[in-house]
């Protein structure tokens, strides 16, 4: 993992400052979601307990929690959450937003996911693209996205919201706990020579029947875009996205369940992931 210490101090001292004018100790809830993650608690809904935070400071608590965690693990790509219409308006949200992916979380295809590890997970078919080399500046074009890729890898996320229940979670919620980064389970890479991926397809089933479809352009109407949009924003937010580390793009088709049974992803030729929820 990578910073630019500069960047993220500067902007963090901003936010802190923000934070502070409206009584939001955004340090001490930082250290908070960190405990709660290591005890496999609950989060605590802030947005109740603190009816003034907004969407930066909420932004300002996840790197603080993000910090929180990097003594313990490391960060291994970034995600980009609400990237469909529907998933924003369950949240009122007008943009989609950003998470960081932890080493922890990254699972082989063919694992086995333990939903008693986890508070509320849910499934979600994306596609990931792998970092060849660092980006540490904006990219002025969406043309300029491929040169740093490597590969794409079929993906599937396991979120977890954290909570036992949505029906209280407010957007601010959902950015300050990392907007439900958990786990992520991923296939081969192959390579993106001939492959627009806006033309990807996916099939999800369960114990052999179909529960899910999608299609690369289900992320914001165009993987190319969101990966150009999910790209600056990290790099906005004071982090450099370092060789190796992943992107994910977001949600294809419908979010479902983490329900037990035996399901596969099929990518068609970009490849298929496997897994077991137990």
């Amino acid at each position: 993992m990578k910073l630019s210490f500069s960047r993220v101090f500067i902007l963090l001292l901003s936010l802190v400052f923000f934070a502070a004018c409206q009584q939001i100790p955004v340090t001490d809830i930082a250290v908070d979601l960190k405990e709660a993650h290591k005890s496999n608690k609950e989060f605590p809904l802030l947005s109740q307990k603190y009816p003034k935070l907004k969407r930066p400071t909420a932004y300002a608590i996840q790197r603080l929690y993000v910090r929180e965690r990097i003594g313990d693990e490391k960060i291994a790509g970034y995600k980009a959450a609400l990237t469909s219409e529907g998933a924003r308006k369950r949240l009122n949200a007008t943009r989609p937003i950003t998470g960081v992916l932890f080493g922890s979380g990254w699972k082989d295809s063919g694992v086995t996911i333990n939903t008693s590890d986890l508070t509320l997970p849910l499934i979600e078919t994306e596609i990931g693209y792998v970092i060849k080399k660092p980006i540490v500046d904006k990219l002025r074009s969406v043309s300029d996205v491929r040169s740093y890729l490597y590969g794409v890898v079929p993906a599937v996320e396991i979120p977890d919201l954290g909570y036992n229940s949505m029906e209280e979670v407010k957007l601010e919620d959902f950015v300050a706990t990392n907007s439900a980064s958990a786990q992520y389970i991923l296939g081969d890479p192959v390579g993106l020579k001939y492959l627009d991926t806006n033309e990807t397809k996916v099939t999800l089933t369960k114990n052999g029947k179909l529960v899910n479809k999608g299609q690369g352009s289900d992320a914001m109407n165009n993987q190319w875009e969101t990966l150009f949009w999910l790209i600056n924003t990290i790099i906005d937010q004071g982090y450099t996205i370092g060789e190796g580390q992943v992107l994910l793009t977001g949600a294809l088709g419908e979010v479902l369940p983490c329900e037990a049974g035996k399901y596969v992803a099929d990518y068609g030729n970009v490849g298929k992931v496997s897994f077991t929820v137990n």
